[in-house]
């Protein structure tokens, strides 16, 4: 588990995770202004963001992989099918980025959690 000053740097916005001094991320968003609520607000929907990426990524690559083998059946004798490798590869690598993306969203909002958690037990 990362300390509690690694995890309120880590960016909602991009989940790059910022010097303890950050005040603002590379990408823009004022990582040293925002409260812990609206951090764990923010890596939630960096989450569900990641995850609406992977399924659209899937989506685009098995298509493409569908159509293709379609083509490739429905083709005459001697025509010739399509292979759709450019969506293919295109949708599988956003797919894959998108999961990638998700899995750092999710580690980095259950530590944000933890760190709430054990600022709220430790509070009189």
């Amino acid at each position: 588990m990362l300390p509690e000053a690694a995890i309120m740097r880590t960016c909602p916005k991009c989940l790059l995770v910022n010097t303890d001094s950050a005040q603002r991320c590379d990408c823009g968003f004022p990582i040293s202004q925002i409260s812990a609520q609206v951090m764990e607000a923010e890596l939630a929907s960096a989450h569900r963001d990641a995850l609406s990426r992977a399924v659209m990524g899937l989506v685009i690559g098995v298509g493409a992989i569908v159509v293709s083998v379609a083509t490739l059946v429905l083709a005459g004798p001697g025509d010739q099918g399509v292979l759709f490798y450019g969506a293919i590869i295109a949708g599988l690598a956003m797919a894959g980025r998108g999961y990638s993306r998700m899995l750092d969203a999710r580690q980095a909002l259950a530590e944000a959690r933890a760190v709430e958690k054990k600022r709220s037990s430790q509070e009189p």
